[in-house]
C-alpha cells in the first residue's frame, strides 16, 4: 500500500478480516506517508500525455509480439516454465494457469504429506 491514507482505508473497506485474524489489530496509522522521488515524478509528468500513450501502445505491443513468438518456439526456462506462458494485456502480465498448475498442485501435495507425517508419526508408530 501506498501511503498512510490508502493504508487506513484499506483496513477499514477490510475490516471482516478481523473474523479470520482475531489476534490482529491494525493500528490506524502504521502507514506512512511516503514522498516520490523528484526523477520520478518528472518522468511521471513528462509521459502523462498522448505521446506518452503511443509510447505505452508500442512498448505493450512489441512485449505482445514478443512473447507470442516465444511461446510458438515452446522453449522452456532452467526451472522448467515455458518461455511465454502469460497473458499479458496493457495492464496486466499474468502466468496461463495450465502451465502452472500441475507443479502447484504437485508442491501442495508434498506439503501436505510433510504435515502428514509430522503431526501423525506418532499414530504411525503405534500402528
Amino acid at each position: 500500500l501506498y501511503g498512510k491514507v490508502a493504508f487506513n482505508d484499506f483496513y477499514k473497506k477490510n475490516s471482516w478480516a478481523a473474523g479470520y485474524l482475531p489476534n490482529y489489530f491494525a493500528e490506524f496509522g502504521e502507514g506512512e506517508e511516503q514522498k516520490r522521488p523528484v526523477f520520478k515524478r518528472a518522468i511521471e509528468w513528462l509521459f502523462n500525455n498522448k505521446t506518452g500513450d503511443r509510447l505505452d501502445n508500442f512498448i505493450s505491443g512489441f512485449y505482445r509480439e514478443r512473447w507470442k513468438k516465444m511461446l510458438a518456439k515452446n522453449k522452456f526456462t532452467r526451472q522448467g516454465f515455458q518461455f511465454g506462458s502469460y497473458i499479458a494485456g496493457k495492464h496486466v502480465c499474468k502466468p496461463m494457469p495450465h502451465y502452472f498448475q500441475g507443479k502447484l498442485l504437485m508442491r501442495y501435495e508434498e506439503k501436505l504429506k510433510e504435515l502428514d507425517s509430522f503431526y501423525y508419526r506418532d499414530q504411525q508408530l503405534a500402528v
